[in-house]
């Protein structure tokens, strides 16, 4: 049986100057919908067919012919080649449904949709009912559910309303709304192995969808994105390892909104590290290579011919089924065979929780790298079986997946307990009997971070490859496989700035590429992009050659020591945008379009990025790029180079930016303020170093920004945790540091300096917190400076005043 249809929109109206309605305009989406005699005969109505923009496929599968075309009520057009343009798709006012009897409720709406013919799908359901409910101002939900049966709902955590909100939808013009169900478009189909609900786009600027690879903006004409869990090396047009069916759409004067499906797959999930492991066992060590690892060896000394994680698992019963009621095998990088665990069972937590205790009783690990979990299986289904072939495992619809199936590389989705997802027509099958695919990923994260929170009593640190929507709550993301190439290079800048919109701050892309050699040219340009990844790590395959940067020359090593230098010492401005992350959700990598959404420029933008609010990061992605100065589009305003003195005042215009020495053009956003610290070695050494203030006036001499601090490692509540947050504010000659909640013992706090930028006219007087302070002040480079000041504890995180005339 299919699942519940959830549809969340979400409303940005930060940048809103067009009409706004009241909540009405939801209802009158729903009004009865006119169903035209025409439309079982279509192709007799020319004028319905004659669509040239809005085609929507009538015939997803591969192959359509113009007679099975025609039968299911469709237009049939073949106009030259395809390029994606359906030749079969549905004419205008094509529907299944009629919406009726829509009240009001004390969430929202309510009404009903009846079938008033058949779709062409097995098993269609014939009454449905639909929720409209207003969450919040910013959110409508819009459930849509089988009106005689229950139905398996994805198992997601999400703020339900209470009573309803005083939510206004916001329409792009005078005439139409933000989001409809546009039966002009396709109809819906509510049918037991397929799912279809179309909506017709305000813009062209289209962002989300994934995990693929591909631009940041997604709005090509006539493509299709499959979103279904897949072990392989990232590639155009394929479906990759997570599933995260959200979109956002902007229009050209800044107005967006986003469209969140609530749709699921179920999985089993396997976590793999392998260097460390004997023959690429989980909780296991290599006694050559790890030989000094405790007493491990001893360990396995007395364990021969036993591995306790699966005797165990057999013991609990929490091993994924054949359909003869054992362990379903398959094979991933075991030697011999691979089981999976079902994470819907309720002792899995029991089970991660005993064999991570045990390991850790060996190995003092830190944190979870999740891998494989899509589920990854190097056979097609079970060992020397396959999958049976029924109409689980072989759908009547089967989306374009890579392998053409979907077990190609993953398990049998019946007995596996799997569900298929995916493409952008939110097609996805399920069982009653079956969980999650797809979404079994996430999972699998969540209960490793309440395992390792209890385990370590500090706050867990997971990477997961395979990733769902929801994961950001609890870990981060690698784009999983990429290979040693520029154009790799180029593309982990827009999968990095999506998986923000997709609610994953945490994320960043193999530095120097996974597969294949890399290049002394290509890896330095690298390491001074990936220094600026949210998640920075330089890794690669077992078999190409080394690549760290000592095993590269001194060209490598001198680019890579300057821009983590760099990082490093913006490590508190960074951990402050995590910060706000955590509360808010917004990105911590960011398209520039994210920041500057009433700039039509930013749309396309995806070689370059903002990290945060306040930096840009301007990356060499050419290869042999010897030009001294590099192109960039800086919206309209003044923006600060980290390397050099002179103050840019952009019109909103490309510009010239000169090229340091062993790094890349990096700029800081006028109006802003954020806090540095002096670098050392590793964090934990850095966090015992000075804090330095820096103050970038924006072109009105004003600038606001803030700073929140912690021990770094508390896993604790979010009202229990023990932190300072600090608002910084400039204006009229008075720069001022507020302390808003206060928390952390700041006793082992110093204040090194404050610097701001921008002071046009000369300073002849500096006075913070009331007391007179020696100051620099550079007429050439406008920077007014306190060197110096050595404030510890109270002494500075109970606020500043600084006045200067």
């Amino acid at each position: 049986m299919v699942s519940v249809l959830a549809i969340f929109l979400i409303l940005s109206r930060e940048h809103f100057s067009s009409r706004i309605t009241e909540g009405s305009e939801v209802h009158t989406a729903w009004k009865k919908t006119q169903i035209p005699a025409f439309a079982s005969k279509t192709n007799k109505s020319p004028d319905l067919c004659q669509i040239s923009d809005l085609k929507f496929d009538c015939h997803p599968e591969a192959d359509a012919v113009e007679n099975v075309c025609i039968k299911r009520g469709c237009c049939w057009n073949p106009v030259g080649p395809k390029n994606g343009i359906p030749w079969c798709y549905y004419p205008y006012g094509f529907s299944y449904f009629a919406f009726n009897n829509f009240t009001s409720t004390k969430l929202g709406l309510q009404g009903t949709a009846v079938s008033v013919r058949l779709s062409v799908r097995p098993k269609d359901v014939k009454n449905l009912n639909i929720q409209v409910i207003y969450e919040t101002e910013d959110i409508v939900r819009i459930k849509i559910t089988d009106a005689q049966s229950p139905r398996f709902e994805v198992p997601l955590d999400y703020a339900t309303a209470e009573k309803k909100s005083e939510i206004k939808i916001i329409s792009f013009d005078n005439h139409g709304m933000v989001f409809k169900f546009d039966s002009s478009v396709a109809p819906l189909i509510y049918s037991d192995q397929f799912l279809q609900v179309s909506t017709s786009l305000v813009s062209s600027y289209l962002y989300g969808i994934g995990e693929t690879v591909d631009s940041l903006h997604k709005g090509g004409e006539w493509k299709r994105y499959v979103l279904f869990t897949r072990d392989q090396i990232p590639g155009y047009n394929r479906n990759l390892y997570g599933s995260h069916p959200f979109y956002m759409v902007v229009d050209n004067k800044g107005n967006s909104y986003g469209v969140f499906l609530a749709n699921s797959n179920a999985m089993g999930c396997q976590w793999n590290d392998l260097d460390y492991m004997r023959n690429q066992d989980d909780f296991t060590v290599d006694p050559k290579k790890f030989a000094g690892l405790k007493d491990f060896v001893d360990d396995l000394h007395l364990r021969v011919g036993k591995y306790r994680p699966y005797d165990e698992g057999l013991k609990m019963d929490i091993f994924i089924k054949n359909e003869e009621g054992r362990p379903f095998v398959g094979k991933v990088w075991n030697p011999k065979a691979t089981v999976w665990p079902d994470f819907s069972l309720p002792n899995i937590t029991s089970y991660w929780l005993n064999q991570l205790q045990d390991f850790r009783g060996k190995v003092s690990f830190d944190g979870a790298w999740i891998d494989m979990n899509e589920p990854s299986n190097f056979d097609d289904g079970e060992h020397n079986k396959g999958c049976a072939k029924n109409s689980l495992n072989n759908p009547p619809y089967l989306p374009q997946v890579t392998g053409g199936s979907l077990y190609s590389k993953t398990l049998c989705p019946l007995r596996s307990r799997l569900v298929a997802d995916t493409t952008i027509c939110i097609i996805y099958m399920e069982h009653k009997k079956q969980s999650l695919h797809t979404s079994k990923c996430g999972t699998c994260i969540s209960y490793f971070k309440i395992v390792l929170g209890d385990l370590t009593n500090e706050r867990p640190f997971i990477i997961s490859r395979s990733t769902f929507p929801g994961q950001g709550r609890f870990g981060g993301h690698w784009t999983g496989d990429v290979v040693s190439s520029w154009e790799d290079l180029r593309q982990t800048i827009p999968q990095i700035l999506t998986f923000g919109l997709f609610g994953i701050p945490l994320v960043g892309a193999d530095i120097c590429g996974f597969n294949g050699n890399t290049t002394v040219d290509l890896c330095k340009r690298w390491m001074q992009l990936g220094a600026f990844y949210p998640f920075a790590r330089n890794h690669n395959t077992d078999d190409g050659i080394p690549q760290d940067p000592a095993s590269l020359g001194p060209e490598v090593i001198s680019a890579s020591k300057e821009t983590l230098t760099v990082r490093y010492s913006l490590l508190p401005y960074i951990y402050t945008s995590f910060f706000q992350a955590h509360l808010t959700g917004q990105p911590v990598a960011r398209a520039l379009f994210y920041e500057f959404a009433d700039d039509a420029s930013t749309f396309l933008i995806d070689s370059y990025f903002m990290l945060g609010s306040s930096v840009m990061i301007v990356p060499i992605l050419e290869e042999n790029y010897n030009k001294p100065t590099i192109t960039a589009y800086l919206p309209k305003g003044w923006w600060y180079q980290h390397y050099f003195s002179e103050i840019i005042e952009s019109l909103g215009e490309e510009r010239q930016l000169t090229i340091p020495d062993n790094s890349i053009p990096i700029l800081y956003r006028g109006g802003t303020i954020i806090m540095k610290q002096d670098p050392a070695l590793n964090t934990q050494l850095s966090r015992h170093n000075k804090f330095h203030i820096h103050v970038f006036l924006s072109q009105d001499s004003n600038a606001t920004g803030e700073f929140y601090w912690d021990d770094g490692v508390s896993n604790l509540p979010d009202t229990l945790v023990q932190y300072d947050h600090f608002t910084f504010n400039t204006e009229k000659n008075v720069f001022t540091m507020r302390k808003e909640f206060s928390g952390y013992d700041s006793s082992n706090m110093t204040l090194g300096s404050i610097e701001i930028r921008g002071v046009m006219f000369p300073v002849s007087s500096a006075v913070l917190n009331n007391i007179p302070y020696n100051y620099n002040y550079s007429e050439h480079d406008k920077t007014l400076k306190l060197d110096d000041l050595s404030l510890t504890g109270a002494s500075w995180t109970d606020g500043l005043t600084l006045k200067w005339n």
